[in-house]
């Protein structure tokens, strides 16, 4: 099991923490730890340290799959009135995020409320050093608190770079720099390909191999501009701090002294809408029961895709709102199309949507067969504190050692029902901010050996793992995990 997920759990969130402690907050109750060096049992606080009323998953995946990208060092940025308002797990606020397994969890500041009159209306902004990703720059807009799932698409370059063939791109114009079409050359990496996103067409994507002064131009329309409410180049850069520019097709100067600088050609055409109410996506179990789950949707109005993203709860029934999308204007109808994990199949699994805008839509969610409910409680605690921590987090789990593809679910104040087969041992992962913590589950209390043993030889850390399996009177398997660690290595 790795540790670290912890270990920058600050003095702050501490006293943050202990001051909901004196309130009687409602996610604390009693756990009896037996105290190693008097052999009496104590009474133990859990507490959850995330007790942020809106939650913000981000998960940078490999367009091309749509799995999380674990081979680059990602650059996260945020721009928007509300950027200095996301915080990490620990209460602090960073000007840059570095992402390396493809999953960042941020908070809003809970002094910030968020409604209808003042929206979290953000943009995602990623930078790869080497160009072997990019991605476009994503919004998101939300008018209420929740726990969302955003996923940035980014799109691989790679070889395909060593290949390309020095040609403008796609756009109906032309974009030069100091007068000279780019191309791919020594001092800039050009790669075409488009999207529709953010309301806009983009075509391509420009970023500076080395960085000079001069002047990045647009020019040259091939089209009707009285249909294009924009067009041009729009991007960002790094000078004392990230910096955005709008999409223009006037004039905009590069400088030497930028750490960075990457540019996108877009158009933006003038019929186009924002729904900012979104669409309700209200998710419930066949039979009534509770479980956890995270799926993935996709909205296509006029046979474009408007939105995609992942929507999920800690239990079932939920609704997640996915947030403001844009469409053709005068569009009435939308198709939602959702998928299953290795959990639920869904139904309806396409969904058409007249007078989309605010709508909502049910699906049910039902278990596939060959798997029982196992609901995990999971604990963190340290021989001589007065507390404990019982995480609400993000996690993944798939059967040891398979190549299947991780399922998402979501952790609650440490618990979460999944749907697992019997038997089997499984590997599950939770992220706290960018860090992560894995450890093997096995489903039967025979499998409790093996997982031990591997946890003596890779986590000097940890003193203990009590795994304890009972019956509920729902008939479900309950798996209490209590991880204790040494006297001297309490990571909180």
């Amino acid at each position: 099991m790795k540790t670290k997920a912890f270990n920058t759990i600050k003095a702050f969130t501490l006293l943050l923490s202990m001051i909901f402690i004196a309130s009687g907050c409602s996610n604390l109750f009693n756990n009896p730890l037996e105290d190693k060096e008097t052999g009496e049992d104590i009474t133990m606080f859990l507490i959850d340290l995330n007790f942020f009323d809106t939650k913000l998953s981000f998960n940078f995946i490999d367009e091309a799959n749509g799995e999380n990208i674990e081979d680059a060092e990602i650059k996260v940025f945020f721009d928007g009135d509300k950027a200095n308002d996301l915080v990490d797990i620990n209460g602090e606020k960073q000007s840059e995020y570095i992402v390396r397994d493809g999953e960042l969890n941020l908070f809003l500041d809970p002094n910030v409320e968020i409604s209808a009159n003042n929206p979290l209306d953000l943009t995602v902004i990623v930078y790869v050093d080497d160009f072997t990703y990019f991605a476009y720059p994503k919004e998101f807009y939300y008018t209420e608190a929740g726990d969302y799932d955003i996923l940035v698409e980014l799109i691989r370059t790679g070889e395909e770079l060593k290949s390309a063939q020095l040609l403008p791109g796609n756009e109906p114009f032309e974009v030069r720099f100091n007068e000279n079409i780019i191309e791919n050359d020594n001092n800039w990496y050009f790669q075409s390909q488009s999207k529709t996103q953010n309301g806009k067409v983009y075509y391509s994507a420009f970023q500076a191999r080395t960085r000079t002064d001069g002047t990045l131009s647009s020019s040259n329309f091939s089209q009707d501009e009285t249909l294009f409410d924009a067009w041009g180049i729009e991007g960002n850069y790094y000078e004392s701090g990230s910096k955005s520019f709008a999409l223009t097709n006037n004039d905009v100067e590069t400088k030497s002294n930028y750490l960075f600088f990457q540019a996108f050609s877009a158009t933006k055409r003038n019929n186009v809408q924002r729904c900012l109410s979104g669409i309700n996506i209200s998710v419930s179990e066949q039979f009534g029961q509770t479980g956890t789950a995270r799926f993935n949707y996709t909205l296509t109005i006029n046979n474009e895709v408007v939105a995609n993203g992942r929507i999920g709860g800690a239990e079932m029934p939920f609704i997640i709102n996915t947030g403001a999308f844009y469409h053709p204007e005068g569009a009435t109808s939308a198709i939602l199309n959702i998928v299953g994990d290795g959990q639920y199949d869904l139904e309806p699994q396409q969904i058409n949507i007249d007078n989309f805008c605010g709508a909502t839509v049910n699906v049910t969610a039902k278990p596939k067969s060959g798997l029982e409910s196992y609901k995990i409680v999971t604990s963190f605690v340290c021989p001589g504190n007065q507390f404990g921590v019982a995480p609400s987090i993000r996690g993944k789990f798939k059967i040891k050692d398979s190549s299947e593809p991780w399922t998402q679910f979501v952790f609650s104040e440490g618990i979460a029902t999944l749907k697992l087969k019997p038997g089997e041992t499984y590997t599950i992962q939770g992220t706290v901010g960018s860090e992560s913590a894995t450890f093997n589950l096995p489903t039967s209390e025979a499998g409790i050996a093996g997982v031990l043993t591997q946890l003596e030889s890779d986590t000097p850390e940890i003193d203990d793992i009590k795994f304890n399996f009972s019956k509920n009177s729902n008939n479900v398997t309950v798996i209490n995990i209590e991880v204790i660690f040494k006297r001297n290595e309490c990571p909180f």
